[in-house]
């Protein structure tokens, strides 16, 4: 498992809130590392299922490095009190419809009955907080597709507060030091989208 570390100075600041900055080399090698670990775990799974939408460009990298189906699951979290660490709950919906794509992607409906063909399911996401997401969509597979024997789950950072226990996971993610205070983690494609929408005055 790496580690991204910064210092108090370093952080950016919005809103009382510090800002992580992840850069392209460090996501590269976090990506690189949670597949180093999956390969090393000896499992062969069948299917793989991402998150959408910021699980998906993560499930296609996976997908295409280990040559395995992808399916793609969106899931929306609501939350039913304010925000804070572990304490909050949520209402999770699993999108009724979901993206299939089979071994010479090709684009179809997920098939109704999944269990005679993927008996080994890896679900990803790029970041498990409370856990309520993944867990809703591993439950939803469950009960359209009864059969599927084996679910394990990656992720590219956990936040440390978190109750739920990926099987592989690129990074645990820390509060701040000197505040307490968790990080909110920014990837190089979001700085990427903000710079395009300022410069086509989106904003």
């Amino acid at each position: 498992m790496l580690e991204i570390k910064r210092s108090y100075d370093s952080y950016k600041w919005e809103n009382g809130t510090p800002l992580l900055f992840v850069t392209i080399a460090e996501k590269a090698a976090l990506i690189e590392e949670l597949i180093k670990q999956v390969l090393d775990s000896k499992y062969k799974y069948d299917l793989l299922v991402s998150i959408g939408q910021s699980g998906i460009p993560l499930g296609v990298i996976f997908s295409k490095v280990l040559d395995i189906p992808h399916a793609i699951f969106r899931a929306k979290a609501y939350n039913e009190s304010l925000t804070n660490q572990s304490g909050t709950k949520h209402q999770v919906i699993v999108a009724k419809h979901s993206l299939f794509i089979d071994q010479k992607k090709n684009f179809t409906s997920l098939p109704y009955n999944l269990s005679h063909f993927y008996e080994n399911v890896l679900v990803v996401d790029h970041l498990i907080d409370s856990g309520d997401s993944i867990t809703a969509v591993i439950e939803d597979i469950q009960a359209r597709h009864p059969g599927n024997n084996l679910f394990h789950t990656a992720c590219l950072w956990r936040k440390s507060w978190s109750k739920y226990k990926a099987n592989y996971v690129g990074m645990i993610e820390y509060p701040e030091p000197l505040t307490g205070i968790m990080p909110w983690i920014v990837e190089p494609d979001e700085v990427l989208i903000k710079k395009l929408r300022e410069k086509i005055n989106l904003n």
